[in-house]
């Protein structure tokens, strides 16, 4: 059973590992567009703008989303039962507290906030702030539904992946 387990998770971490490559080369793509609409911006200047584009965003599109807050309780409740299980040195309580995280993360990219709205509230912000002072620059729908296909993708590899450390850890409480 454990060998089952184990080739399973090695699988499904190949596969995202192939969607999370996919995923940041579309990132980089987008990064040259906008150095190219800004070339004023340096690597700081670069980092600073997305860190202001994303408090933009949890400020104004997240703040009232309840699967946000759901998956943020959820991760964070998870995230430190993996630390007290690290402490303790109990596998089970890892493999459990991992899974739960892993389903919270999964929850927040199969129902939060799609990629195409997201799209839509900048489109809107473009609209209602004609200065740009975010200097926001809106990738095409093609990289759009690249994106939008492979956070299902990666949605689905981590809830399964989810699955599998909790029927592990079941494994390791019930059978071993």
């Amino acid at each position: 059973m454990k060998l089952i387990i184990l080739i399973f998770e090695s699988f499904l971490l190949f596969r995202l590992g192939l969607v999370l490559r996919d995923t940041r080369k579309i990132e980089k793509n987008h990064i040259e567009e906008v150095k190219q609409q800004f070339p004023d911006l340096t690597k700081i200047g670069l980092l600073k703008r997305r860190i202001k584009i994303n408090r933009y965003y949890h400020r104004f599109f997240l703040k009232n989303s309840l699967i946000a807050r759901v998956c943020t309780l959820i991760g964070t409740l998870a995230y430190l039962s993996v630390c007290i299980s690290i402490l303790n040195i109990n596998i089970s309580l890892l493999n459990i507290s991992a899974g739960i995280l892993a389903y919270a993360v999964s929850i927040a990219y199969l129902f939060g906030p799609s990629v195409s709205e997201w799209y839509k509230y900048m489109e809107k912000y473009l609209e209602s702030h004609p200065e740009n002072e975010l200097k926001v620059c809106l990738a095409s729908r093609e990289e759009l539904l690249r994106l939008e296909k492979n956070r299902r993708k990666s949605g689905y590899i981590l809830g399964l992946m989810a699955t599998g450390n909790i029927l592990a850890a079941l494994h390791l409480i019930f059978i071993a």
